[in-house]
């Protein structure tokens, strides 16, 4: 099989979109797309609070530069009131089938401040986003599209860290002087 990669773009607002990107492991480009659209999508709603959208989903295959663009209008499924800022993410590992570093993932759009205290998720919610990536992976493999790492190493599982990750959203890059 071939490994794709189905990126989720998404927005809050206005602002500039952000993505996820996800490695499957699928016979053809259609496949791949489909388990996007059915399967990854419903579960990326479930990660989000309900004023942020899921724009489209692309899926693509690396080796020939092929892909599918799904448009799309889901919007988040988490009631949450008092958003924190987008660079507070929830940082997720994801140990692969093979040896080595596991796979991992930053989260925006799900911190909020009925769900975390002193810069840690309530472990109530962090077991529930444990839990609905767990569903995914294995929705996934039942699906016969695995989620994989770049390599092709198939994802076993969802690690919750409990901290709060802040991840920077742009870095500026250096002007270079030409004399």
């Amino acid at each position: 099989m071939t490994i794709f990669r189905c990126q989720v773009f998404k927005t809050l607002g206005v602002e500039r979109p952000w993505t996820n990107v996800y490695h499957i492991d699928a016979a053809t480009l259609t496949i791949a797309s489909n388990a996007a659209v059915d399967i990854i999508l419903p579960q990326e709603q479930g990660l989000l609070a309900q004023t942020i959208t899921i724009n489209k989903i692309l899926t693509s295959d690396p080796a020939t530069h092929e892909f599918i663009i799904v448009n799309s209008d889901a919007t988040g499924s988490l009631e949450l009131t008092h958003l924190l800022p987008l660079y507070n993410t929830l940082k997720v590992y994801f140990p692969v089938d093979a040896f080595g570093r596991p796979d991992y993932k930053f989260y925006r759009g799900c911190a909020d401040e009925s769900n975390t205290e002193d810069f840690l998720w309530e472990s109530a919610n962090a077991d529930a986003f444990d839990a609905l990536l767990e569903d995914l992976i294995s929705s996934m493999s039942t699906n016969s599209t695995p989620l994989v790492d770049d390599q092709g190493h198939i994802w076993t599982g969802a690690v919750v860290q409990s901290a709060i990750q802040m991840r920077q959203r742009h870095r500026k890059r250096k002007k270079t002087v030409v004399a």
